[in-house]
């Protein structure tokens, strides 16, 4: 699938979050791209581990660039930040 924008941070990030659903599984897979990138194909191998009985949802964010974590005890670890004033044209194909 791929998904093109405009508008945006131009030295910020989008964030794609695609999310599967059966009435007993769901998982979701998360892309980031650079704004300024304007396009990101989201590999059919990323869709097709996607659990689907035809609803889901996708959501497109604005995000802020990556910044080191640390945090003691922790093996992996994110944050994250969403701006809601961000203005996108989003196109899937």
């Amino acid at each position: 699938m791929t998904v093109t924008w405009t508008g945006g941070d131009p030295n910020g990030n989008v964030q794609i979050l695609i999310t599967g659903k059966t009435p007993t599984d769901f998982a979701t897979a998360s892309c980031i791209a650079p704004a300024s990138a304007g396009t990101l194909t989201i590999p059919a191998y990323v869709l097709l581990a996607l659990p689907s009985d035809n609803s889901g949802s996708f959501a497109f964010f604005s995000a802020q660039k990556y910044t080191a974590l640390t945090a003691t005890g922790l093996g992996v670890g994110s944050i994250s930040t969403h701006i809601t004033g961000a203005r996108f044209t989003v196109v899937l194909k």
